[in-house]
This record gives structure tokens, sequence and C-alpha cells, in this order.
């Protein structure tokens, strides 16, 4: 558990590499170029983070983060996704609100597979949960999705489920 992380717009806000086992907890990250930076980052536990204000991705989970749970998380004004997860698997998002970003709330790349998705609040996004580049067996299950762009982008996976979600008020409803 620490305080408030800020940093400037150059740097990550929190940058973690081959970790097992981290808890990020109670976390306000902001003003940074990546909000929480993770590679090789697996079995860690991020809850009650609010990230914001961010220049690119507000949570980059990357190269093999594998088999974390982000509960609570509150991700809203980044430039870009707010999560851009490329080959990373078995990870779960839950009860999270992804609001007011300039790409996708959830963007799923590069064979990152058997991701869960659920119980989120995905608003005011240029797009919502995009699945791409051979990322599959992802499951979005009783999210909130509304008022963005595209609802769902698949493109390039295959055997996802998208299924039980509250999607209105988006663009277009899937692509």
């Amino acid at each position: 558990d620490r305080g408030d992380s800020s940093a400037g717009t150059n740097g990550n806000g929190i940058y973690a590499s081959n970790q097992t086992g981290l808890l990020l907890r109670n976390l306000h990250v902001r003003n940074s170029y990546y909000g929480v930076y993770l590679s090789g980052v697996t079995n860690s536990r991020m809850e009650t983070v609010t990230i914001s204000m961010i220049g690119r991705y507000g949570l980059y989970p990357i190269g093999g983060s594998d088999t974390n749970s982000f509960r609570y998380l509150d991700i809203s004004g980044c430039v870009d996704h707010a999560v851009d997860m490329d080959n990373s698997s078995g990870n779960s998002f839950i009860t999270c609100r992804i609001s007011g970003n300039g790409g996708s709330g959830f963007y799923v790349a590069t064979n990152s597979r058997n991701n869960l998705f659920d119980e989120n609040l995905i608003t005011g996004n240029d797009g919502n949960i995009w699945i791409t580049s051979g990322s599959s067996y992802n499951s979005a299950v009783s999210n909130r999705i509304r008022s963005n762009g595209a609802a769902v982008r698949l493109s390039g996976g295959d055997t996802n489920r998208i299924y039980r979600n509250d999607i209105s008020s988006n663009t277009l409803f899937i692509e």
C-alpha cells in the first residue's frame, strides 16, 4: 500500500518488471506517460487504484503479465487506451470504471488469452472492448457499456465470449 504516485508526463507513474506477487492498492496515479506499466508481472493484485490524465495508456500489462487480478480500478482521461494488454493471459478485470479515454476502454492484443472482463462500467471512450491479433478465449460478461464509439470490436481473435452485457447508446454495437 502506498499513498499518491505522481510523475511528469514523460515518465511512468508505476513501472514493474518480472515481479511475482506484487500488491498495488489504494493509489492515485496521474500526469504520467504510462500510468501503470507492467512487463512480465505475474500472480499479482491491483485494487482500488485511480489512474487519470495519462499521456498514453492508463494500464499497460505486456510481455507475459499473466494471472493478475485488477479490481476497483478507475481509469479516465488517457490520451489513448485505458487498458492496453499485449501478450498477457489469465487476467481478470472486475468492477472497474473506465471512462472518458481517447482510445478503447480495453484493448486486447497479440495473443492475449483467457482474460475476464466482468461487471465493469465502460463509458465515454472512443471505443470499448477491442479484441484483436490472435487474442482468443477472452470473456466479457455483465459489463455496462454505454456512450462509446464502438461497443465491441472483434478483429483477429477467435472463440471470444461476449454475453450478458448491458450495451446502450454507442455509435456502433459490434464492429
